[in-house]
């Protein structure tokens, strides 16, 4: 084994025993918080809305652009920049989406 790979093998090593004794110390510290068994659920409900919403957004900006690039015969990239700063930033409704449909606020 090289160096190298010894090396990396000892900071995986103490990574994963800082994690380990951060996941103890977390646990002692909240262990009589009410609502802890709630909090997995809480997250793969947010990463699922959170999901979604870049879908939606990835979707938009890909029709968007395509949609410009059909109508305007002479594409270049500073009017494909100014379309998306000047129309499609503008109208963008993702920060907006997100703050309504977080699960728990």
């Amino acid at each position: 084994m090289s160096k190298i790979d010894q090396l990396i093998k000892n900071i995986n090593i103490f990574v994963r025993k800082a994690e380990a004794d951060e996941i103890e110390e977390l646990e002692a510290a909240v262990a009589d918080f009410p609502e802890l068994k709630d909090v997995p659920s809480l997250v793969e409900e947010y990463e699922k809305i959170t999901a979604k919403l870049f879908r939606m957004q990835r979707r938009t900006f890909l029709n968007a652009l395509n949609g410009f690039i059909s109508k305007d015969d002479s594409e270049t990239l500073e009017s494909i920049l100014a379309f998306f700063q000047n129309d499609l930033f503008a109208a963008d409704e993702f920060a907006e989406l997100f703050g309504k449909k977080r699960p728990f606020s």
